[in-house]
């Protein structure tokens, strides 16, 4: 019975440590995905009126070019976030991020979400607050701390 109870234990940690480094492989790739969709945004420098829709053709060309299989996840909106919170486009950031909060069921990642809601809900309030020191790499860093 020790036995069955241990080999259970080893498989599920296994199976942990397995979903711990996909989902670190996946969210570094997203951020890849990111940085070549602001890349994009500085090259054409002039933000159209209509930010998500831009932002999220890029995302989808730069994810598609890196690794499609995050199509089929469900980090989109963490990646929009991402990009219009680089761009201090802090109205889009808070929506995708609302978005992805409501959506997430891992605790720790839901409390990152909620603490970045709470953060850009303040930067949405009051437009003289200076952002100038977000760190996209730093902001992704961070998540991936959130794994054992």
């Amino acid at each position: 019975m020790k036995n069955y109870i241990f080999i259970t234990f080893i498989m599920i940690f296994i199976s942990c440590t397995l979903f711990a480094s996909d989902f670190k492989a996946q969210i570094k790739d997203l951020l890849k995905a990111v940085k070549i969709a602001s890349f994009g945004f500085e090259i054409n420098e002039a933000l159209d009126s209509n930010f998500e829709a831009q932002a999220a053709l890029s995302l989808e060309l730069a994810i598609v070019a890196i690794n499609p299989q995050l199509m089929k996840e469900d980090y989109f909106n963490l990646g929009i976030y991402a990009l219009a919170r680089e761009k201090k486009q802090f109205e889009a950031a808070l929506k995708a991020l609302k978005t992805e909060e409501s959506k997430e069921k891992y605790r720790p990642l839901k409390n990152w979400l909620q603490n970045r809601t709470t953060k850009l809900a303040e930067l949405c309030a009051d437009k003289s607050q200076n952002d100038d020191d977000y760190d996209l790499t730093k902001d992704f860093d961070s998540i991936l701390k959130l794994l054992p």
